[in-house]
């Protein structure tokens, strides 16, 4: 419901006769929600690569978990339970993959005729060898999704194929539209990532206040510390491998001493999502403090800083559509832009190994959004090329905003966020569907054009408008089929400035992100096909 799949599900679309490929590490073919209605599995197609035989069965977890949001059909919906599921295995722990297995993935999916590809992988790098492999597959007719990777938020971070300008290259956000609770944490301008523990609740405003360190945050570690109206930050677990410190636990000590905040670092490395709630707390147990926890390299990197006494602003608070601090950002060429847009990546409930489910968060897991959605399309519109559902896509998702209701660069959160509801009533096509202008005192004007197509309807185009930009002025002429859009410099400031223009048509808002260049020189692009 996050994406507006509920909308062509109503209709009666489920992806019925729409072929994906997954290239991942594989799938639990055993899962109840993985079989038909007669009891036979439904992704029994594919191969291995790993152990070069026809069962890519997963040891892993990760493909499982990307195969259920796309096509689960259980106590699961996938966004496309009917679509059916091609798994090419091409990694055993989800961490080391061979370029080699990719690209010969990608190669049996054009074989195996697929009509979508799904990629929740890839390397931290352009590798000319997968691209070649991705575009192949792109002029055979195929989407290919890749995911943006989890880099971020260090821009630069965005590898093949997901960086390949042909795909469609997902990041993440949050998975509620409505509200979904996220945490900051800036400590001397430097920015951490961390997620609230499972009981916290938003707090009315921002904490700014000293970090002090409390050990494990145990009753005992407080003797010698002074954390009144402070924040703490405390390792995971206790002073051993085996003792168990609940995360409810260290947040009554860390209140009871008059702590205004938590913070949980990992005691090994990478994220963890904690829960304050659980079978062995107390009913009459409510946590009075915001508690949130962090990876063991943040946290031994913030301990390190707050040993000069720093201060840090802390925040716990809903916010719609919040991009997730992990998902990789571009750029990755002066010529295009990446990611093209966003869906859900974080808490995503799905299926798992051992025929169960977990809540699981990754761009991973935002790619197999967007690929669902793209087979609910093609079931609707079977003649859609690559090109024009990514254009679909990108010109039909949600402008979103930061904490600060600043719209999120396109480095960050490319077009938007998916909404599948307003692409499923797209009825015009823009190519191209993004503008990149290059400027200068050289060249203070210059022209591009967009071809609008139309599915079914006469082209109805009732406005178009422009978001406002600092020291660049837009026109239009639309001629026909043709929009005709230059970007004028107003002054001579060198920097990169972002806009968009809404196209409404037939009361249905369309929108094309604008990146104006202003630099001290020109150049002169030329694209062929």
């Amino acid at each position: 419901p996050y994406i507006g799949a509920e909308f062509p599900k109503q209709l009666g679309f489920t992806g019925d006769g729409i072929k994906i490929g997954i290239i991942d590490t594989g799938i639990n073919i055993e899962h109840p929600d993985f079989f038909n209605p007669d009891e036979t599995s439904r992704f029994l197609k594919g191969y291995d690569f790993v152990d070069n035989d026809s069962i890519p069965l997963d040891t892993n977890g990760h493909g499982t978990q990307v195969a259920g949001i796309i096509g689960a059909d259980g106590q699961l919906k996938g966004i496309a339970p009917g679509a059916e599921i091609f798994s090419y295995r091409v990694s055993s722990d989800g961490e080391s993959v061979p370029s080699d297995l990719i690209i010969k993935a990608i190669n049996q999916a054009v074989e195996d005729q697929v009509d979508i590809i799904n990629i929740s992988l890839g390397v931290n790098m352009t590798h000319y060898k997968i691209d070649d492999a991705v575009n192949n597959a792109i002029h055979q007719g195929i989407v290919v999704v890749a995911a943006a990777g989890n880099s971020g938020p260090e821009k630069n971070t965005i590898g093949s194929p997901a960086r390949n300008p042909n795909a469609i290259t997902v990041g993440a956000t949050y998975n509620n539209r409505d509200s979904s609770m996220v945490s900051t944490l800036e400590v001397d301008d430097t920015q951490f990532q961390v997620l609230p523990m499972r009981g916290t609740n938003t707090i009315p405003e921002p904490i700014s206040s000293e970090i002090i360190f409390g050990k494990h945050s145990k009753e005992g570690d407080f003797h010698d510390i002074d954390v009144k109206d402070k924040i703490v930050l405390a390792e995971r677990g206790g002073e051993t491998p085996d003792e168990i410190v609940f995360f409810s636990d260290k947040e009554i000590f860390a209140s009871k001493n008059g702590a205004k905040g938590l913070i949980v670092y990992n005691n090994q490395p990478g994220i963890f999502f904690g829960e304050l709630i659980h079978e062995y707390v107390s009913e009459d147990y409510y946590p009075s403090i915001p508690t949130v926890s962090m990876t063991r390299e943040d946290g031994l990197k913030l301990k390190e800083m707050i040993e000069t006494e720093s201060f840090g602003i802390f925040n716990v608070f809903n916010h719609p559509d919040f991009i997730a601090e992990f998902s990789s950002r571009g750029p990755v060429s002066p010529f295009y832009q990446k990611p093209d847009l966003v869906a859900p990546g974080v808490f995503v409930n799905t299926t798992s190994l051992k025929n169960f489910y977990n809540i699981t968060s990754g761009t991973s897991y935002a790619a197999p959004h967007v690929s669902g959605a793209i087979a609910l399309l093609l079931e609707k519109n079977p003649d859609f090329t690559p090109h024009e559902i990514k254009s679909v896509l990108v010109t039909t998702s949600d402008v979103i905003t930061d904490e600060y209701k600043e719209e999120f660069e396109f480095d960050v959160g490319g077009a938007g966020r998916i909404d599948l509801k307003k692409a499923f009533d797209a009825e015009l096509i823009f190519n191209p569907p993004k503008l990149i202008f290059n400027l200068s005192d050289q060249k203070t004007s210059e022209e591009h054009e967009i071809i609008i197509s139309t599915l079914d309807m006469p082209i109805n185009i009732q406005k178009i408008e422009f978001s406002d930009t600092q020291n660049v002025e837009f026109d239009y002429e639309l001629i026909d089929s043709g929009l005709y859009i230059t970007a004028k410099l107003i002054n001579n400031e060198t920097d990169v400035f972002e806009s968009r223009v809404f196209i409404t048509n037939n009361d249905v808002i369309y929108q094309i992100p604008i990146l104006v260049r202003v630099s001290e020189a020109s150049i002169v692009i030329l694209e062929e096909e």
